[in-house]
């Protein structure tokens, strides 16, 4: 066979007439029939570099050349070309092609999932799912974290602080407003923003149906964030909460 093929894969000239070449033409079959039943151009590679019969002479089987032997329709028996495969075997691989070649539409749950994890897959989709769908179920298992010791430290400071210029004559107006102010947005820091998160959840998980599908509100509403790491996931709720699951 000469390197660079005059006729397609599977057909030879005998006598001035385009022929079927016997050997060549069980491969195109093959190519064909576990394609149709799930190999990928990887796979079937793999498997015609196994076999003595070469697409080109010398060169080794790789996924152009599969890709060729799909997409030719002469194989069917157009005019002038022997045929080697059915006009359904041929429908099936295309159709096979057409469904690999053109990307599905990602969903708004699919785009806001990359946005909070940094990537998507059918995996952690799924995972997260499970996950949010038991909060739906037990909405009760939302609760706030633990203070940060260091927030709650600096509450008790400032109270202490407070209360020695509530005790001291005159008091200082300034200094004891001051203080209040510090004190109230220290308080917020360590359980205010926390409690009003979980709260806002439990009613939001509440009022939501188990989903089937992710809904992209609820998660935007209720995630903060989403890590990945191998096939453990963990869902940083929007009060602070994690939330841990394997894929």
């Amino acid at each position: 066979m000469a390197a660079n093929r005059k006729l397609p894969f599977g057909y030879r000239m005998e006598l001035g007439k385009i022929v079927v070449h016997p050997k060549e033409a069980e491969i195109v079959t093959y190519i064909f029939r576990q394609y149709i039943l799930g190999a990928s151009y990887k796979d079937l590679v793999e498997n015609l570099r196994n076999q003595d019969m070469p697409y080109d002479q010398g060169r080794l089987w790789n996924k152009n050349m599969v890709a060729r032997i799909l997409e030719n329709g002469k194989y069917t028996g157009q005019p002038g070309w022997p045929s080697i495969i059915s006009m359904e075997m041929f429908e099936r691989a295309s159709e096979k092609r057409s469904s690999k070649i053109t990307p599905s539409k990602k969903t708004d749950a699919q785009k806001v999932l990359r946005r909070l994890s940094g990537g998507s897959g059918a995996e952690v989709e799924q995972t997260v799912l499970r996950l949010l769908n038991l909060l739906i179920m037990e909405p009760q298992q939302i609760s706030a974290p633990q203070p940060i010791p260091a927030s709650l430290n600096r509450v008790l400071e400032l109270r202490s602080a407070l209360d020695h210029e509530l005790e001291q004559q005159p008091i200082n107006e300034d200094a004891v407003k001051r203080l209040t102010m510090e004190l109230a947005s220290a308080q917020y820091e360590e359980i205010g923003s926390q409690e009003y998160e979980t709260e806002r959840l439990r009613h939001l998980f509440q009022r939501q149906a188990p989903m089937q599908n992710l809904d992209a509100e609820l998660l935007q509403a209720a995630v903060n964030r989403i890590h990945v790491h191998g096939n453990k996931i963990k869902i940083q709720l929007k009060n602070g909460q994690i939330l841990e699951r394997r894929a």
